[in-house]
């Protein structure tokens, strides 16, 4: 367990605990009052909307939702689902930024096509229902440690082997330090709004010193930006899964999957639904055969989605 300082509340008094962590991966935690942060969340989720706004093209000007907007959101979903979520930002942001928690629209937008840096540190921010945001930063770990370590994570997942030190490590940089907050808030739904390198990263697959993997305590989710998801609720109780997927590929570059034949029994197990393995999975199965009652589609391959659309895809059987 990472040991938990915890800051002033006024986020704009810098505690003598940031200055002895600067050259040390403990975490500085502080928190952030909405009025603080004029009921703002741009400086989280405007490097995160526009920057899939311009992979996708799309040009139409949509406001970024503010604090109170994303805790009403949380709110009515707990009303509707008996389920209480949580919103949790994890990114990286340059060093010498320690006063994020005030940075203005215009300096958050200045961060989204500048060059990723081999410096920029770990910075982790909980949205919750109600109250504070919970912000967690390490001063003295860099991008290139931290994608190293999920790295780690994904390749033991992908090998169906023993997870590794990745596993324990994500969760302690991630998770350990929200801990406290999230059993007192009595939170069961973590969703993980994830910076670029740390997306294709299994968090299901995260463990506790314990060894429980954090979907034992929570259930999980992804999402892209706050802002660009439709996030009405319709529930997906009955619904089966059109599971599809290669453990194979006809692309010489591309490295097996050797446990995607396992992934899709279990899901049709649980669901129901079409499996569609190697060959079947093709882009005519795809589009001709999920009937009404599949209204999950689930995927088990590559894919890139670096640059722009243009040069992104998602790979099916051969090429």
């Amino acid at each position: 367990m990472l040991d938990r300082p915890i800051l002033d509340a006024n986020p704009s008094v810098q505690s003598p605990i940031s200055l002895t962590a600067a050259n040390s991966n403990i975490p500085i935690i502080d928190r952030l009052p909405t009025d603080f942060l004029g009921n703002s969340l741009r400086f989280l989720d405007d490097p995160f909307k526009e920057g899939f706004q311009a992979f996708t093209g799309l040009a139409d000007e949509i406001a970024t939702l503010d604090v109170n907007q994303a805790q009403d959101i949380l709110s009515r979903i707990t009303k509707e689902t008996n389920v209480k979520p949580a919103f949790i930002y994890v990114f990286f942001t340059p060093p010498n930024d320690v006063n994020a928690s005030n940075r203005s629209v215009s300096s958050a937008r200045s961060q989204l096509f500048r060059n990723p840096s081999n410096t920029d540190v770990l910075e982790i921010v909980l949205v919750p229902p109600t109250g504070d945001l919970v912000r967690v930063r390490y001063p003295g770990l860099t991008r290139p440690e931290v994608l190293e370590s999920a790295g780690e994570l994904t390749r033991g997942v992908a090998r169906r082997s023993v997870y590794g030190s990745g596993s324990r490590r994500m969760y302690d940089l991630i998770i350990a330090p929200l801990e406290e907050d999230l059993k007192r808030l009595k939170i069961d739904n973590l969703v993980f709004l994830l910076d670029a390198g740390l997306r294709s990263m299994p968090i299901a697959a995260m463990q506790n010193k314990d060894a429980r993997f954090i979907i034992e305590d929570y259930s999980v989710a992804l999402m892209p930006s706050l802002t660009l998801t439709d996030t009405k609720y319709s529930s997906l109780k009955d619904s089966q899964v059109m599971a599809m997927g290669a453990d194979r590929f006809a692309v010489d570059n591309l490295a097996p999957l050797p446990g995607v034949p396992v992934e899709l029994k279990a899901i049709n197990q649980i669901r129901g639904g079409n499996i569609f393995l190697n060959e079947n999975f093709t882009l005519s199965n795809l589009r001709q055969n999920r009937n009404p009652n599949q209204r999950i589609v689930h995927l088990a391959t590559h894919g890139s989605f670096l640059g722009d659309k243009v040069n992104s895809y998602i790979q099916l059987w051969g090429t």
